[in-house]
C-alpha cells in the first residue's frame, strides 16, 4: 500500500494540474472570465502585453511563480475562459 500511495504522489507532482482560474492579473489589472462584455484581445494585450504563444483564438500567458494561464477568445474577438495550469516541478 505504501508503494502505491508513493507512486501515485509521484505521478502528480509531475503531471500539470489544471485548475479553472477564471482570473488573470497582469499587474494591477485582473481579467475575469466571468465578466463578458468589453474584454476583447485588444484589452488583454494592452493590459497584459504580449502573449507568450498564440494559436488560433489561444492565447499562452507564463507567470512567474510557473502557472501557465489559457485566455480563450470567440470568434468575435472577445475573451470567453481563462484556465490556470499549475506546473510542478
Amino acid at each position: 500500500m505504501k508503494i502505491f500511495t508513493t507512486a501515485l504522489l509521484l505521478s502528480l507532482a509531475i503531471v500539470p494540474q489544471l485548475a479553472s482560474a477564471g482570473t488573470m492579473r497582469c499587474g494591477t489589472y485582473t481579467l475575469s472570465d466571468a465578466q463578458r462584455a468589453g474584454q476583447t484581445q485588444a484589452e488583454v494585450l494592452y493590459k497584459c502585453g504580449q502573449p507568450y504563444s498564440r494559436s488560433g483564438g489561444t492565447w499562452i500567458y507564463v507567470h512567474p511563480d510557473g502557472s501557465v494561464y489559457r485566455v480563450r477568445f470567440g470568434n468575435n474577438g472577445e475573451l470567453t475562459r481563462i484556465t490556470r495550469e499549475i506546473v510542478r516541478r
